[in-house]
């Protein structure tokens, strides 16, 4: 876009463009394949958890940082209310 815009243009066109070009693209491939890869990390971790116990706890723990940045800890939050909601706390 910035190539093919006129100097005198280029500060309206290219961000108004960009937007224009990606929100789709963000809003039908990256947003439900983010939604996809983090029901799946959710369900990964929370059966690592039932299965191994303390070391599930560790390796979430040791992920957590990369899973923040990324933002794919939203995917943990219905799984996260629903532990709190049911005995009203964690096991």
């Amino acid at each position: 876009i910035t190539k093919y815009s006129p100097e005198v243009l280029k500060g309206i066109l290219v961000p108004l463009l960009t937007i224009l070009l990606m929100m789709p693209i963000a809003l039908c491939i990256l947003g439900p394949l983010g939604n996809i890869l983090g029901n799946y990390l959710a369900t990964g971790i929370i059966w690592l958890y039932d299965t191994t116990g303390f070391l599930g706890v560790g390796v979430f723990a040791a992920i957590l940082p990369f899973i923040i940045i990324t933002g794919m800890h939203f995917g943990f939050f219905p799984y996260l209310f629903a532990a709190f909601a049911n005995p009203g706390y964690e096991l």
